[in-house]
């Protein structure tokens, strides 16, 4: 049996999604982890960009034809 082994980093919190599970199956039900807000870091520029752009294109209105009164 090998000893336990405990392995420290820091990684951005998109890549840390689907860990547990990956894990788990690694060390077929006995590895753990657990996660601790380090800081805010800036996004590179292209992903802001795209961060942007997706939220600029959520908060825009729907368009939609309302007509009233007609049968």
């Amino acid at each position: 049996m090998a000893s336990p082994a405990r392995i420290e980093g820091e990684v951005p919190l998109a890549e840390t999604f689907g860990y547990a599970t990956d894990l788990r199956s690694l060390t077929q039900g006995q590895g753990t982890f657990t996660l601790e807000f380090a800081r805010y870091r800036r996004l590179p520029p292209s992903i802001e960009r795209e961060v942007i752009a997706e939220r600029k294109k959520a908060a825009l209105p729907a368009r939609c034809k309302w007509t009233f009164g007609q049968t």
